[in-house]
């Protein structure tokens, strides 16, 4: 029934299989269903190839896999280090046992190609962006209000289009959350330097630092000067504090607040020798271990501190309301804080800060009464704590930093700006694909237009933005378009490309700064793989691009292929056993002339089980062994590369829609057959 979908016009392998009302759900793929199979791409923000650059690295092929990483992100080398890398979280690996560590991969070649071992401006020739390095001028001005990753990332795209582009920054200096939301031992700030440098190295790029847009520049006045377009790409710098009793004592702080002054060299008198931060996610992990090395006596300007002057005193607990399964941070950060002896305490939330009067102060913490949570989240999964009754207990503290969540700082809202459509939360509402607000050339991205993300989520608005930007000013659209390379891999198994038992490679994360040094230094905590454990680590990646396909034609139903699967993915099934959707029943019409829907309707289904077997394959658990193809006796089934390469294309005003559907701009190549 099935047929190679290579061989003759609209065949179709049938996969992603499940049982639904006694009979198979299946699907039919097209050849963006097969893109999506590489699930860490189709995970990404910014659709960045992960399986890319981790096969280059398991290759030794460093700069092509740099420029894969590279491709589509701007801020590739902070990405290396501090990403939340949602591609990890959606590898297939993990179905299996553990993530490939993409993240980590990335940083490795990242040594090799990247701002850190290079002039930053030689990384600009990697982008995909649409335009070029050196292009002409357009005639358009856009100003830029937030020199973050959304800001800048949005300049970058510009650029390469010949605008002129304005970024007016309130801060000393550019770079944003990761400039003052990033702890030095986690990013170090010579990186970011070099990452925005590479940026501004781009013609007709101006960057204002120490601008505060609202006070010392309006919309209005850039307007006056030629600006066609606004974006804001401001982030949250304001931080929320529990309004409960004792909120308002000396020692008490929004841990994003203290962040920033200790990324800015400035002193924090508040912070004592016992601190309680209240909150679960990867702000709060920096904050309380932040708060450590502060209370150690660790700063900018004085980067270790022996062992020995370590004062014994000190403690750092976090609180969380949720369970540690359900804290937002990763397992990593958490263990890593726990490592360096912070205290951990989940399911509670603070019902009141004790105070005692202060001279100077009027009054400061003397402690926190907590309350145990017997649950976060209702059946719904909506935050809805519920607390325990008469669990107050109280704990003795002399700092309270919460971490509970970061708040528009409006100061911009001026003029025009003061009729932006908000959302129920306070953002900035916009179109998710162009970033458009309700006023007339005003755009924005970022956290001000979708609360606290993920750095990389931010790069993605960016990158939207500019898009809409562009289209706004000119007309033009900007797509993306994909081209597909297949290649049947002669003699596949999976040992041809890496020699070793692959599935038996455990992850194993970078090595990492000892604990005990770690706690008493801004020394960054992460290092690099060795050659060996990187090409190791990569290889455990299950080549999601590689594809069982099938030929009916050569078929001769002796169930070797079936028999073989380590993981039980593959099964023969007849087409009565099959769910008929419209999509198979045109399927089915077109390669065979069998009307599937015309037989059930008129009682015949049985016939369906002696006109058709169908081959399905479950594509969650296939591990790409190549056992298969290797048992087929007739060569029925073989192992299809689909390589994928992207390109933008922009579109001129007046084309339908557009442009053609972005499943008719993928170009198929004449069939390949390649040895292995």
């Amino acid at each position: 029934m099935v047929t190679n979908p290579w061989q003759q016009p609209g065949g179709r392998v049938i996969k992603d299989i499940y049982y639904a009302d006694q009979k198979y759900h299946a699907v039919l793929p097209d050849l963006l269903e097969f893109r999506g199979l590489i699930e860490c791409m189709e995970a990404c923000p910014v659709q960045t190839d992960g399986r890319g650059y981790v096969l280059a690295v398991a290759n030794g092929e460093y700069e092509r896999g740099y420029a894969y990483a590279r491709a589509n992100n701007p801020f590739v080398s902070m990405c290396g280090k501090v990403c939340g890398a949602p591609c990890e979280t959606a590898c297939r690996r993990k179905d299996y046992d553990n993530p490939v560590s993409i993240r980590a991969l990335k940083r490795y070649i990242n040594n090799f190609y990247g701002v850190e071992v290079r002039d930053p401006a030689e990384t600009l020739r990697y982008s995909h962006a649409a335009g070029t390095l050196n292009p002409p001028p357009n005639g358009h001005k856009v100003a830029i209000v937030g020199a973050g990753v959304a800001g800048l990332t949005a300049a970058h795209d510009l650029a390469r289009l010949g605008y002129e582009v304005l970024i007016l920054e309130m801060m000393p200096e550019p770079g944003g959350m990761m400039q003052y939301g990033v702890p030095l031992f986690r990013l170090e700030r010579e990186l970011i330097q070099r990452e925005c440098e590479a940026i501004l190295s781009l013609p007709r790029i101006t960057l204002k630092c120490g601008v505060t847009f609202g006070k010392d520049v309006t919309w209005e006045e850039l307007r006056e000067q030629g600006y066609e377009a606004l974006l804001i790409a401001v982030g949250l710098w304001q931080g929320s504090v529990l309004r409960i009793p004792g909120h308002d004592a000396f020692g008490v702080r929004a841990g994003i607040d203290f962040l920033a002054d200790v990324a800015l060299g400035k002193d924090c008198p508040e912070c004592g020798k016992k601190i309680a931060v209240l909150g679960g996610g990867l702000v709060a992990c920096d904050v309380v271990r932040t708060a450590l090395r502060y209370a150690y006596g660790v700063r900018r300007d004085h980067p270790v501190v022996p062992e020995e002057e370590l004062d014994p005193e000190v403690e750092v607990h976090m609180f969380t309301v949720e369970s540690r399964q359900e804290m937002p941070s990763t397992d990593a950060e958490v263990e890593e804080f726990m490592e360096e002896g912070i205290y951990l305490h989940n399911r509670y939330t603070f019902k009141e800060i004790v105070t005692e009067p202060d001279p100077v102060h009027g009054k400061r913490v003397k402690g926190v009464i907590t309350q145990r949570v017997a649950r976060a989240f209702d059946e719904d999964g909506r935050f809805s704590p519920v607390i325990i009754d008469d669990s107050e207990e109280f704990w003795e503290f002399d700092t309270v930093y919460f971490a509970i969540g970061q708040r528009v700082l409006d100061n911009f809202m001026v003029g025009e700006l003061k009729n932006l459509r908000l959302t129920p939360r306070g953002y900035i509402d916009v179109d998710f694909l162009t970033g458009a607000t309700n006023l007339e050339g005003v755009f924005a991205a970022g956290d001000i237009s979708v609360g606290p993300s993920l750095f990389i989520t931010c790069i993605a608005a960016g990158q939207r933005a500019a898009a809409g930007i562009h289209e706004y000013l000119t007309g033009e659209r900007i797509t993306r378009s994909y081209t597909f390379e297949v290649h049947t891999i002669e003699n596949y198994t999976r040992e041809m490309i890496c020699r070793e038992e692959y599935l038996d490679y455990e992850r194993r994360d970078p090595p990492k700064l000892d604990p005990a040094r770690r706690r008493r230094t801004n020394d960054q905590v992460e290092f690099i793989y060795s050659k060996q454990e990187a090409v190791r680590q990569a290889n455990r990646c299950l080549r999601c691009h590689i594809q069982p396909t099938y030929n009916s034609e050569l078929c001769v139903l002796c169930n070797g292929c079936v028999d073989v699967c380590p993981m039980d993915c593959l099964k023969f099934v007849t087409l009565d056993e099959i769910e008929i959707t419209d999509e198979i029943n045109r399927f089915m019409l077109n390669m065979y002339g069998i009307d599937a829907r015309a037989l059930i309707e008129e009682g015949r289904e049985d016939e369906l089980a002696e006109r058709a077997t169908a081959l399905l394959k479950d594509e969650t658990i296939c591990i790409r062994c190549g056992l298969c193809a290797y048992r087929c006796p007739t060569h029925a089934m073989t192992m299809d590369s689909f390589d994928i390469r992207e390109s933008y294309v922009v579109v001129k005003p007046g084309e339908t829609n557009g442009g053609p559907p972005l499943a008719e701009r993928v170009q198929l190549p004449s069939r390949e057959v390649v040895a292995g």
